[in-house]
């Protein structure tokens, strides 16, 4: 049987433009209800505020959130923050394919030195919209997910791997 050379997916998703919007009007509706109470006018200006800075720096922080994901079969899944290494990843069964956003929840594991912990283990949530991609590596995302679920599903002979949501 011959191996097939698969080139390795390498992706570094942009922030969204969509979930940008949808923190925007959110945000108004929000700034909206800060005036429109019964509250007193201080109480409702220190709510204003607090409010605008509030989703000021969730805009902020989800402009500057780099990250890059990759798979390859000789190391599998990778993750990387802030353009730093990347470490091995399992993709976990509770992630949730959609056309529009992928939740992906993945547990890297990391040897450590310490003799008591031979691993620990640090689960952590990727959202990827499908506009922070191009189209066909939103796709090819996808269809690299699944497919390595179902391998995942064959070797462990667990059946409750990804399932894509319709």
């Amino acid at each position: 049987m011959l191996n097939k050379y698969e080139p390795p997916l390498c992706l570094n998703p942009k922030p969204s433009e969509g979930l940008n919007r949808i923190l925007i009007v959110a945000r108004l509706l929000a700034l909206v209800a800060c005036l429109a109470n019964a509250l007193p006018l201080e109480v409702q200006a220190a709510l204003f505020v607090i409010t605008y800075f509030y989703f000021e720096a969730v805009i902020k922080r989800l402009n500057n959130q780099h990250y890059a994901i990759q798979y390859s079969t000789a190391s599998g899944w990778e993750f990387s923050t802030c353009g730093g290494d990347f470490e091995k990843v399992q993709v976990l069964a509770s992630s949730v394919v959609t056309k529009y956003a992928l939740f992906l929840h993945i547990e890297s594991r990391q040897n450590s030195l310490n003799k008591i912990a031979l691993k620990s283990a640090t689960k952590k949530t990727a959202l990827i919209l499908a506009d922070t991609l191009s189209e066909d590596e939103y796709r090819c995302l996808i269809v690299k997910l699944i497919t390595t679920a179902i391998k995942q599903e064959q070797t462990d002979g667990s059946v409750d791997r990804i399932k894509p949501l319709k």
